[in-house]
């Protein structure tokens, strides 16, 4: 178990970055690898003027969580977001991110969250 990194879902890295513009913006689909499971708990963005106000997580065509940022924002938190379910992405899922921003720029927009994965060598021969 580690923690999730752009790269676990198909993004450049190595920091979480979007370009967005005005309306809806699909940040992410992908589908999660064979060999991974992932846990996301939370989201936070690290932009000095954020634009995304809202973010939507599908699995599929299920919309499985939404996040409005913008209550963090204008109440003068720290913007971030710490979900109260867990979402469990399984191999095989598609995993959409989509965020709803004022206008257009880059977004430094993380996700929080664990990659499960096998670790070293299983061998099924008896010793």
């Amino acid at each position: 178990m580690r923690q999730l990194r752009p790269e676990d879902l198909g993004l450049p890295g190595p920091d979480w970055r979007f370009s967005v513009r005005k309306g809806v913006n699909e940040l992410l689909r992908t589908v999660i690898p064979a060999d991974k499971a992932i846990v996301v708990f939370g989201f936070y963005n690290q932009s000095p003027q954020p634009r995304v106000q809202q973010l939507e997580l599908w699995r599929g065509s299920s919309r499985r969580l939404v996040l409005v940022l913008q209550e963090v924002y204008t109440r003068g938190y720290d913007p971030i977001g710490i979900l109260v379910e867990f979402e469990v992405l399984r191999p095989g899922d598609e995993l959409r991110l989509i965020g709803y921003s004022t206008s257009e720029g880059e977004e430094l927009l993380g996700i929080l969250g664990y990659v499960a994965e096998p670790q070293g060598f299983l061998s099924r021969e008896p010793p």
